[in-house]
């Protein structure tokens, strides 16, 4: 029971310092990312943006075999997993003088402002962006309420 609670008082303060240092820029409470210091810079850098009906998520995975891309939805948190392999080049080279791409496995899991139909979720890989659709669950579309003059 106490671990819960303290649970949800970390996510409490999470989302405050989400949206103390949205201010800055720093992508705000819509965005939210956990990840291990281990994987960052591995991990694919991210947009998300919605419209009245979907929400729409841009990662940027260059060199990426889709085939490798795992994506599951629990709840309001999209996991994105794969690997980052060197490319035919790097692979062929005597010795490595510079990188800046990384390589290896990398697990990405993104907080979503709403619940989603897991079912119609949609994505597509196309030169190195992997684009997915999320249409949001019927519960969190807004409702026209008819207000009634008397």
């Amino acid at each position: 029971m106490l671990y819960g609670t303290m649970l949800k008082e970390l996510g409490q303060f999470h989302r405050e310092l989400d949206e103390f240092l949205g201010c800055f820029g720093t992508g705000g409470p819509h965005l939210r990312v956990v990840e291990s210091r281990t994987q960052q810079g591995r991990t694919p850098q991210v947009n998300l943006s919605e419209d009245a009906d979907n929400l729409y998520l841009n990662a940027l995975l260059p060199g990426i075999d889709p085939a490798q891309l795992e994506m599951e939805i629990l709840g309001d948190t999209l996991s994105l997993g794969g690997e980052h392999s060197p490319g035919l080049a790097e692979a062929q080279a005597g010795v490595l003088l510079r990188r800046e791409r990384n390589n290896g496995k990398f697990q990405r899991k993104i907080e979503l402002p709403v619940q989603v139909e897991a079912e119609q979720v949609t994505a597509e890989y196309r030169h190195g962006l992997l684009r997915i659709t999320l249409p949001k669950a019927t519960a969190a579309l807004p409702k026209k309420i008819e207000i009634k003059v008397c």
